[in-house]
């Protein structure tokens, strides 16, 4: 995969994740971690954790959460977040989030940590420049003495 690419890539992810710390979403810091640039054959793509879909639109109800996710995020909370969240609550939060999903927006998310900045101007931006970047590998190789 050409360089540019890459990094041009890697600069829209950045953007996701400094958004992400705006919104002051962050708990464990794990999204930053888990939100990578994959290169594949052919491409490249940015993979985020599963549950960026609920910080973006939210959860619907009927289906509880895995209690440890939610003992894990008390945890993590507690320790980068200044709260003091008895883990003993995770069982009610679980069936809370099971009863009434979680809405986004809301007091504590705002949404659109992803899609605030995938917005159609920065995909025509992006796509000028992989145009540039394609047309001068095309040159390149047209150009080069054999």
């Amino acid at each position: 995969m050409n360089s540019e690419v890459v990094q041009a890539v890697k600069k829209i992810r950045d953007e996701i994740v400094a958004n992400y710390y705006a919104m002051k979403l962050n708990a464990s810091g794990n999204f930053d971690k888990q939100t990578q640039v994959e290169e594949y054959p052919g491409g490249i793509r940015i993979v985020a954790p599963a549950y960026i879909y609920q910080m973006e639109d939210g959860r619907r109800p009927g289906t509880m959460p895995p209690i440890s996710a939610i003992k894990q995020w008390i945890k993590d909370k507690n320790a980068n977040a200044g709260t003091d969240i008895p883990e003993e609550a995770a069982y009610a939060i679980a069936y809370v989030i099971k009863r009434d999903g979680i809405k986004v927006p809301n007091e504590y998310n705002e949404g659109g940590v992803a899609s605030k900045i995938l917005t159609p101007e920065l995909i025509k931006r992006v796509t000028v420049e992989v145009n540039r970047i394609i047309s001068a590998e095309i040159l390149t190789i047209l150009t080069k003495k054999q």
